[in-house]
């Protein structure tokens, strides 16, 4: 058969002994018959060719049915009418196909089924091996990726994956065996360390990082050293940056929302809510240890309220 090389068409193959159509597709020019010369080493869909060679084996030859049309738009049609219309094999239908036709035909065989979470993990332990033994072949190491800041997003997703593979696969972390050395443990101490100003009882002053192993040295509670003075030293924390300041406000907020709500019942039934019942009954001249033994005292009364959330503080 002739084919023009102007027009899109769709075909069919049938198998002659059945007169049963087992694969449809859209082409031009000659790619009907491509399909008779393919081999298994060289497809992707190795049922069709499967199929083709059990024929040709048996002394006959495929039926090739050439549906022509106007467009390009008309052959995608018809394509996907008629694989949605005999159905895909693995979907109990007919075809040997591996995508329903059209132009957005979904890919249904094996490299677009659902893979399990074991097929995940073996996939995903192979790729860090291939990758860490050829960098070179590495998405993230191209021209075009490297030294591109990424998303904050991409950041977490890549953080959360590895997380994952390291704890149920320990054996493939790179620091597994690995002690951080000396010099590296002081570089990451300093780093995340304060930098104080120490002046000793003398006078002198001297700068440290460590204020937890200077206390210690010296004998110093370090929760009154850093606080300002102990022991005849005082400290200055040169790098208050590192920390948010808070205003009065949020402090304010903070101190609210930690300290504890009580409801007073006065004895003309008025109520009021506080937040320092010590201080209040200390003020009105009652016995706070009164109030809950009895839960009311000369006719106060007193009920704790649920803890609130933080106010906002912007």
């Amino acid at each position: 058969m002739i084919i023009s090389s102007d027009n899109t068409y769709t075909y069919i193959y049938y198998d002659p002994a059945t007169m049963m159509p087992f694969y449809v597709g859209k082409g031009i020019n000659t790619r009907a018959y491509d399909h008779l010369t393919e081999s298994i080493e060289n497809t992707n869909n190795p049922e069709k060719v499967q199929e083709i060679q059990r024929i040709l084996e048996t002394g006959m030859k495929p039926i090739i049915k050439i549906c022509y049309k106007a467009t390009e738009d008309e052959a995608f049609e018809l394509e996907e009418f008629l694989t949605h219309f005999w159905e895909l094999r693995h979907k109990g239908g007919i075809l040997t196909n591996k995508i329903y036709g059209g132009k957005n035909g979904n890919f249904v065989g094996l490299e677009g089924l659902p893979k399990s979470e074991k097929h995940k993990k073996k996939i995903s332990i192979a790729n860090i091996k291939f990758y860490k033994d050829n960098p070179e072949h590495h998405g993230f190491t191209t021209s075009n990726q490297k030294g591109k800041l990424k998303k904050k997003s991409t950041c977490n997703k890549m953080s959360a994956t590895k997380k994952t593979l390291y704890r149920d696969h320990p054996e493939q972390h790179p620091r597994l065996g690995k002690k951080q050395s000396a010099h590296s443990i002081q570089v990451s101490s300093d780093f995340n360390s304060n930098t104080w100003e120490i002046t000793f009882p003398d006078q002198h002053k001297e700068m440290i990082k460590n204020l937890k192993k200077f206390c210690k040295e010296h004998n110093i509670n370090h929760g009154n050293l850093s606080r300002g003075s102990a022991s005849g030293y005082k400290a200055i924390n040169l790098d208050p940056k590192k920390y948010k300041k808070r205003n009065q406000k949020t402090k304010d907020a903070i101190s609210h929302a930690l300290a504890k709500r009580y409801e007073i019942t006065f004895p003309d039934q008025h109520k009021e809510e506080i937040t320092n019942f010590s201080k209040w009954c200390e003020k009105n001249g009652l016995y706070k240890s009164n109030f809950y033994c009895g839960g009311n005292t000369k006719g106060f009364s007193v009920r704790k309220l649920p803890d609130c959330k933080l106010p906002d503080c912007k």
